[in-house]
């Protein structure tokens, strides 16, 4: 393809263009149904925060990944929670519904 497949963007870091076709943008927190632990792996992998790698305790039940504290799952952390509303909130961190044939099922789209 010739030129800029999107002539009237001047930004250069767009990573992708989704169809939106069969797609619903979630826009709260409280519609994720993906594990915010998997949600955490994702954000610390794309590196949108860095946080120094503390594993797991070894027989640990509950354990918050975010605060490295035991007790309390990170799918509970209320701050982990406004998190991630605000990086939806600036359109860093996207989720989709795919409302035909995966029902139920979240898409996430990390931009860098």
């Amino acid at each position: 393809m010739v030129g800029n497949p999107l002539p009237s963007h001047s930004d250069q870091w767009v990573n992708a263009i989704i169809e939106s076709e069969g797609k619903m943008t979630k826009t709260d927190v409280t519609e994720v149904k993906s594990p915010l632990k998997w949600v955490w792996q994702k954000i610390i992998k794309v590196r949108l925060i860095i946080q120094d790698s503390e594993e797991m305790p070894k027989g640990v039940r509950s354990y918050c990944e975010f605060h490295a504290k035991e007790s309390y799952e990170i799918q509970e952390c209320t701050e982990f929670r406004t998190l991630v509303q605000s990086l939806m909130d600036n359109k860093e961190l996207k989720f989709f519904e795919d409302v035909k044939g995966l029902e139920g099922r979240d898409i996430c789209v990390l931009e860098e």
